[in-house]
């Protein structure tokens, strides 16, 4: 089983940690960052012509799977580097994205960013709605609400802070 959705999402909330704007950058210091982003899932189902490819024993571990983690929060930490071209430049839209993602920006300040999000095609699709703000130079916030074409819902919270300037051992 996939969690492609949540993984894009993932990825996604960690790029915008970098998020400017094209006339004005996000207000937040270059350098190492960590995140924490939190992700929680409800009405997880895969589409009948996924689920008519496995066999029995197959289709019940995964609905069972999925069962099990709808409604569940999931966790993960992640490091990464801030530079000042990723500001200016608005490189954030490229980390981690691919050519199934689109993004349509609504609004851009120093201090936040909205935007809508739709990645995947098909019954691995994700449309999503996006607000980053730079709380100070060395905090931010994410909070992201999605729609999985599958009937699903994603909801996403990141908080991300300023670890220091060197982006040593930092991808």
């Amino acid at each position: 089983m996939s969690h492609r959705p949540l993984s894009l999402c993932a990825v996604a909330a960690l790029a915008l940690l970098a998020a400017g704007a094209q006339a004005q950058s996000l207000n937040v210091k270059t350098g190492a960052w960590e995140s924490t982003i939190t992700s929680t899932t409800t009405g997880l189902t895969m589409p009948p012509e996924l689920l008519a490819k496995l066999t029995p024993e197959q289709r019940a571990k995964v609905e069972q799977a999925m069962g099990a983690r709808s409604g569940q929060p999931h966790t993960s930490s992640h490091s990464y580097c801030v530079t000042q071209k990723d500001l200016d430049e608005d490189q954030y839209l490229e980390r981690g994205a691919n050519e199934r993602c689109t993004r349509k920006v609504l609004s851009k300040t120093g201090t936040r960013v909205e935007l809508e999000q739709s990645c995947g095609v098909g019954p691995a699709s994700v449309s999503m709605h996006v607000v980053v703000q730079a709380i100070s130079p060395q905090a931010m916030a994410m909070t992201a609400d999605g729609k999985l074409s599958t009937g699903g819902t994603i909801h996403t919270e990141m908080r991300g802070r300023w670890v220091g300037a060197s982006c040593q051992g930092k991808g």
